[in-house]
């Protein structure tokens, strides 16, 4: 793009019963709050006129201050998918399964009392070794765990809102079908043309499986 700070910004919704959606999409500059604002009032705008439960996101300042200016009420869940890759890229290579094995531990854990008790026995294994790594994963224990507090229901699908809320996937693969068309995607090199893609984003996202 013209301008090097500039990014795609990209919201995926979903219901209580576990359907997604691509609600919002803008070009805006990274790290920004005020582009991030911008993107949630136009959502408002749009309709969304009661608070979402929870919003997750990979932990950058920008959308952490925009919501809690546009949607107070409304909690903060870290990305799982995001703070395992920090995570483990404080640890050697050699370490990494063990390590991954029991950050899974906390991430798949059934309720609250669970995951803290597994937060703690990772600090005891790699305390001594990965301070850095221990660290990463307790500094954001509660928005990790917010979406331990969200229902697990409905009954057809057993992980209900829990299933979907820890992580952004929806995001991810996003992103993961431009890296792997990147001749395509440098095609996109001007604000204009990346703006035009918003249409056709909304159409062809789908949610992992």
């Amino acid at each position: 793009m013209e301008d090097n700070a500039s990014c795609m910004l990209v919201i995926v919704g979903a219901t209580p019963e576990g359907k997604k959606a691509l609600s919002g999409f803008r070009v805006g500059v990274r790290e920004s709050a005020q582009s991030r604002r911008e993107l949630l009032i136009d959502l408002k705008k749009r309709g969304l006129v009661i608070a979402p439960e929870i919003a997750v996101g990979d932990g950058a300042m920008g959308f952490c201050k925009a919501l809690e200016e546009v949607f107070p009420a409304t909690r903060h869940q870290r990305c799982w998918q995001h703070t395992l890759v920090n995570i483990l890229d404080k640890a050697p290579k050699s370490v990494q399964p063990g390590m991954k094995e029991a950050l899974c531990e906390v991430r798949d854990a059934p309720d609250r009392a669970t995951a803290e008790a597994a937060i703690a026995i990772f600090a005891e294994k790699f305390q001594a070794k990965y301070p850095k790594a221990v660290e990463c994963l307790t500094k954001d224990r509660e928005p990790l765990l917010a979406f331990l507090d969200c229902p697990a229901e409905p009954p057809s699908q057993p992980a209900g809102c829990a299933h979907f809320m820890d992580r952004i996937n929806g995001l991810l693969a996003f992103d993961g079908t431009i890296c792997e068309r990147p001749t395509r995607s440098r095609a996109c090199s001007q604000r204009s043309a990346i703006e035009r893609c918003g249409p056709k984003a909304r159409c062809r996202a789908r949610p992992p499986n």
